[in-house]
């Protein structure tokens, strides 16, 4: 009688035992698959802040990305997703031989795998943009400006023969000339005494003030000027041939 109850503890004892096994087994192996199997708790839009800039003459364009960041958009940030962010890749169809009006394709490439261990939801990986800003190059004519300085009129963008442009030069300039016109700041003191200068005051949609800086494209010192808070104009500077960008802010 004592045996039988004796064995009859054991057993059960060895059950629970086996219970315990099994039941931290199966928490276990829940933990693993929640660990590499994340809910999605961050969002990340790959081209919401996309900028890029359009360069050359019309028909003969080329494309190239100025900058893109991206923020992800959650309760998590960590070393791994900066290394995610670090890897993204672009695509861009066409990106040559472009004319105004064409429709450019960008495809940002990401590690979907590392995406989804991650728990990031990825939003808008593909973007559309219109071709435009090229310049028409076609008919260039010659003549003279208000400081009777011999010019070449390019796309009705007055450049000074004397500056000694190349080429590419040029057409980086008219194209910046005539980005501006279409944020002009209206100033009737302002003359053209300096044909280096362009006339016009934009404003900055930044909430901080900029330093004054010197740029080797139009595009990038137009960025910087319109990145802070206060009034700003870009003068050209020649150095060997070489067309240079000052900011120059509005005390």
């Amino acid at each position: 009688m004592i045996k039988r109850k004796s064995e009859r503890k054991r057993l059960i004892i060895m059950v629970i035992l086996f219970l315990v096994v099994l039941l931290a087994c199966m928490t276990m192996k829940v933990w693993i698959w929640r660990e590499s199997h994340p809910p999605v708790s961050m969002t990340v839009d790959l081209t919401k802040d996309l900028v890029m800039e359009f360069k050359g003459a019309d028909g003969n364009g080329t494309v190239e990305i100025i900058k893109n960041p991206v923020t992800v958009t959650g309760p998590d940030e960590w070393d791994e997703v900066d290394r995610w962010l670090e890897n993204l890749d672009y695509e861009i169809q066409p990106d040559a031989a472009l004319s105004n009006g064409d429709t450019v394709t960008v495809r940002v490439q990401y590690d979907e795998q590392l995406a989804a261990h991650l728990g990031i939801e990825v939003q808008n990986s593909e973007k559309r943009l219109t071709v435009e800003h090229l310049v028409n190059d076609k008919s260039i004519q010659t003549g003279k400006n208000s400081q009777d300085m011999d010019v070449e009129i390019i796309d009705g963008i007055e450049v000074p023969v004397a500056w000694g442009l190349d080429e590419e030069a040029k057409l980086e300039y008219v194209q910046g000339q005539k980005k501006a016109q279409q944020i002009v700041v209206p100033d009737a003191e302002e003359t053209q005494d300096d044909p280096a200068k362009t006339i016009e005051w934009l404003k900055g949609t930044g909430t901080e003030k900029v330093p004054e800086m010197v740029f080797s494209n139009y595009g990038s010192a137009l960025e910087h000027g319109l990145s802070g808070s206060e009034e700003f104009r870009i003068e050209t500077q020649t150095t060997d041939g070489s067309l240079r960008y000052k900011v120059v802010t509005r005390n």
